[in-house]
């Protein structure tokens, strides 16, 4: 069990056939850990999987960090998309009002 890493990225040879097609399914993967009676977790940037060797307390906690990772990012996301939102409206007012003072000046210069 060992992997190589060049500039093209990581191969991992596990010589265990469930852990291959994990890999494959997760993309990128931040580490791999096979304990001493076969049973195995992959864990990647926004799941892991396991064998069923693997503690099922474990396996809970594991899920339990992974969706609340996902509900942080999710809110974190809506946050900055609110936040967006708000500055473009406040610019587009800020432009508006400009526009607006700037033809109501131009029209008060010509009636003058």
């Amino acid at each position: 069990k060992f992997f190589m890493s060049s500039s093209d990225g990581i191969i991992y040879l596990t010589r265990n056939d469930h852990i291959d097609a994990e890999i494959r399914t997760l993309g990128v993967v931040e580490e791999i850990a096979i304990a001493g009676d076969g049973s195995w977790v992959v864990i990647g940037k926004e799941k892991f999987a396991s064998s069923t060797g693997v503690d099922p307390a474990l396996k809970k906690k594991m899920s339990e960090f992974f969706s609340s990772q996902r509900r942080w990012c999710n809110e974190r996301r809506r946050e900055i998309q609110e936040a967006e939102t708000a500055a473009r409206q406040q610019r587009e007012r800020e432009e508006r009002e400009a526009q607006e003072a700037a033809e109501l000046a131009e029209r008060v210069a010509r009636e003058a």
